[in-house]
């Protein structure tokens, strides 16, 4: 049950609510829906939906799960932004044609050095967050979410005003999720 409890990093809940202000967020996960909504609950992760791979009866890596969510949001895959810790869900998700937003995080990665060191340089994660870049808040200052900034890195999706981001934030703390998103992680 304490898996239901854990915090977030603490980049996510400020990263997630600059992202909402230009995309919808959504968890894509292999843990199931209920799990994943007391874990957003818990750390009042600003979420517009939670997907699961319960959704689509199979487990990430299998394509079923990154083009069932695309699908369910309505999303080409190249629609979609995967961010994700570990290399090997972004090389399956990259393969479905999703883009690719890497976050390196203290003991996470399951791939040796040298496999994370080829996946940088063959150069198919879009885009790469190093560990003590600031995490999810460097993605939002790099899609220019962050007030003030420039937009650089992988493609823009539709997004949220600041209205429907505020009430996604608020919601999220009540454990209320959304139907729209483009950006999963």
């Amino acid at each position: 049950m304490i898996w239901h409890f854990l915090d977030g990093h603490p980049d996510s809940r400020p990263g997630l609510s600059s992202l909402n202000a230009k995309f919808t967020t959504a968890t894509l996960s292999n843990g199931n829906t209920a799990l994943l909504t007391d874990l957003a609950t818990h750390a009042a992760l600003p979420y517009a939906r939670i997907i699961s791979a319960e959704d689509f009866g199979a487990y990430k890596p299998d394509p079923s799960v990154y083009l069932g969510a695309a699908a369910k949001l309505g999303l080409q895959p190249g629609e979609c932004a995967l961010v994700a810790a570990h290399l090997g869900d972004l090389a399956a998700a990259s393969k479905c044609g999703f883009q690719t937003v890497y976050v390196e995080r203290k003991r996470e990665e399951a791939w040796d050095a040298q496999r994370v060191e080829d996946a940088r340089r063959e150069g198919w994660v879009d885009m790469w967050i190093r560990e003590g870049e600031g995490g999810f808040e460097e993605i939002a200052r790099r899609f220019g979410c962050a007030e003030g900034e420039g937009g650089t890195g992988v493609e823009e999706g539709r997004g949220l005003g600041a209205e429907e981001s505020r009430k996604i934030e608020e919601d999220a703390k009540k454990g209320v999720f959304h139907e729209d998103a483009s950006i999963v992680g």
